[in-house]
């Protein structure tokens, strides 16, 4: 499983992970499945490299750049931003930044 089918099959569980130096960060905790806590633990180098490569400058047109890169070619990104589900795990760890920026 690549990493980002590993943050789909999160974020399809309702939880977000994200990198918090060499460990990972799953909220919210109390939901986390015996089932994906051992997806983490079997993809952990993997994904914490993957999720490293995501963190984005703070500027938001940079942001905004690298969220579309990802939204347009993301049937689920599309369907979240017409207001029909959520966001993949890939457009979620792009969208919170951007949208931060954005709002500074």
């Amino acid at each position: 499983m690549t990493p980002a089918e590993v943050c789909r099959t999160v974020h399809a569980a309702g939880l977000s992970v994200r990198a918090d130096g060499d460990a990972l960060a799953v909220k919210p905790a109390d939901r986390m499945t015996p089932e994906i806590r051992a997806l983490l633990v079997a993809n952990k180098p993997a994904l914490l490299a993957f999720l490293h490569e995501l963190e984005l400058p703070t500027d938001w047109r940079t942001l905004a750049r690298a969220y579309h890169a990802h939204h347009f070619g993301c049937p689920a990104c599309i369907a979240a931003g017409q207001g029909r589900g959520l966001r993949c795990g890939v457009g979620a760890a792009l969208w919170t930044p951007y949208q931060k920026a954005v709002l500074q």
